[in-house]
C-alpha cells in the first residue's frame, strides 16, 4: 500500500506499507529509492509491518536532520511508540541522526554497508566535486560510472540488468536532488559518540568486497557499540539486499527478533 504524508518544507513525501505488527523502517541508500528492499521487504512482511519511504531531496540545504525530521513524521504518521530501523548506506546516516533526535522511538538500528563516522576531509571535498559534477550536466555518465562500483565484480558480469535498473533509478532524480543528498552526506555528524554511549542494539551488515566502506576499515567501528550483531558476506560489495538478499532478509529478521524480545 501506498502512503503520502505532507511535511512542512519538502513536497510530499510517499511510503510503502505491508505487512502488520511490529515495525520495521527500511531507508535506501544514495542513488537509490524505496525498491532497493523489493527483494527483502516481503520476507521481513511476513512477520512485521514494513514501512519504505522514498527519502525526499528536493530541499535547498538539504541535512540529515531534515531527513530524520521526514522519519519522525513517518513514525507519528503510523502512530507508532517504537521502530526498527534498518539503514543502507546514506539511510544508515539518516537512522543515526533520527536515533539521536529521536531515541525513545527506536529499539534497534541495523547498519547495512553504513557507517557511524564522519566524512574525512578527501571524502569531503570528493562529495562536493561530485555534487559540482552533476550540476553542471553530467548526472548521466557519472551515474553509469558509479552504480557499476556499488556492486562485486563477478556480481556486475553476471546480472547487467540489476545494474541497468538501477541506473535507471538513480538517472530518475534531478541533478538538484542528487545534489543534495550528496552535501547532507558531507555536513553529516559524528555518530560514534552515539554508538558508543547508547544501550540500543547495533546490527552491521559487512561486504568483504565493499569498495565504499572497505571491510578492514568498517572492522574498526564494529565493537563500539555495546551490544552489537555482525554479519559479513564474502562475494559482497555494498548492496547486499540485491546480492545476498535471502541471508540479509534473515540476518535482519533475527536482529529484529532479539531487539523486541531483549529490552536494554
Amino acid at each position: 500500500m501506498e502512503k503520502v504524508i505532507s511535511i512542512p518544507g519538502f513536497s510530499n513525501i510517499t511510503y510503502s506499507e505491508q505487512g502488520k505488527g511490529n515495525a520495521i523502517l527500511l531507508l535506501h541508500g544514495f542513488p537509490a529509492k524505496g525498491s532497493l528492499w523489493n527483494k527483502v521487504a516481503p520476507f521481513l512482511a511476513e512477520h512485521y509491518k514494513v514501512l519504505i519511504p522514498d527519502l525526499p531531496a528536493n530541499k535547498e540545504d538539504l541535512c540529515m536532520n531534515d531527513l530524520a525530521l521526514v522519519i519522525h513524521a513517518i513514525v507519528n504518521a503510523e502512530e507508532l511508540s517504537e521502530v526498527i530501523i534498518v539503514g543502507h548506506s546514506m539511510g544508515g546516516y539518516v537512522a543515526l541522526a533520527f536515533a539521536n533526535a529521536y531515541p525513545a522511538f527506536v529499539r534497534g538500528i541495523s547498519l547495512v554497508h553504513s557507517a557511524a563516522w564522519p566524512d574525512s576531509p578527501e571524502k569531503k571535498e570528493n562529495r562536493k566535486r561530485t555534487a559540482e559534477i552533476i550540476l553542471n550536466g553530467a548526472k548521466q555518465a557519472l551515474i553509469k560510472q558509479m552504480v557499476p562500483n556499488l556492486f562485486a565484480p563477478d556480481f556486475v558480469s553476471f546480472y547487467p540488468n540489476i545494474i541497468s535498473e538501477q541506473i535507471a533509478v538513480a538517472t530518475s532524480y534531478e541533478p538538484s536532488e542528487l545534489a543534495n543528498f550528496q552535501l547532507a552526506m558531507m555536513n553529516r555528524r559524528d555518530s560514534l559518540p552515539y554508538i558508543t554511549n547508547s544501550t540500543i542494539p547495533i546490527q552491521w551488515i559487512l561486504g568483504k568486497k565493499d569498495n565504499l566502506i572497505p571491510f578492514q576499515q568498517a572492522l574498526t567501528q564494529i565493537y563500539k557499540a555495546q551490544i552489537n550483531f555482525i554479519s559479513s558476506y564474502n562475494n559482497c560489495g555494498h548492496m547486499a539486499m540485491l546480492e545476498n538478499p535471502e541471508f540479509l532478509s534473515k540476518d535482519i529478521l533475527n536482529f529484529s527478533n532479539y531487539c523486541l524480545n531483549h529490552r536494554h
